[in-house]
């Protein structure tokens, strides 16, 4: 299950008829994107991923969704919520930083992680 604004799954092929092609993951770019996994695993605690991305880790994130039962996509130049409460709420047993490496030397947005 993916819970997102707009976002009904993994990936819409009609966004490779528009001009941004990574649109065809996860429906485009959201501030958040919270993907539920039907992993079917009995052990705890719950495998819980805190990815913060650009739209380059839209074509990764699905590799990942066997292996958590959760993950969470914030992408900060739509994200505009408190981090910091965000993951108190959520406590991820992980994070990840993904970034295209000229994006992340550019990226004015990484202040929003100290909210």
């Amino acid at each position: 299950m993916i819970d997102s604004k707009d976002a009904a799954g993994i990936y819409d092929y009609s966004k490779l008829q528009t001009k941004d092609k990574y649109g065809v993951y996860f429906g485009g770019n959201f501030g958040k994107i919270t993907i539920q996994a039907a992993l079917g695993r009995q052990e705890k605690p719950v495998k819980k991923l805190l990815v913060v991305k650009d739209s380059f880790a839209n074509s990764f994130v699905p590799f990942l969704i066997g292996h958590y039962d959760e993950i969470i996509m914030l992408d900060l130049r739509y994200f505009n919520d408190s981090i910091s409460s965000l993951m108190h709420a959520e406590h991820p047993s992980d994070i990840l930083v993904l970034y295209e490496l000229s994006n992340f030397a550019q990226d004015m947005n990484f202040f929003k992680i100290l909210k």
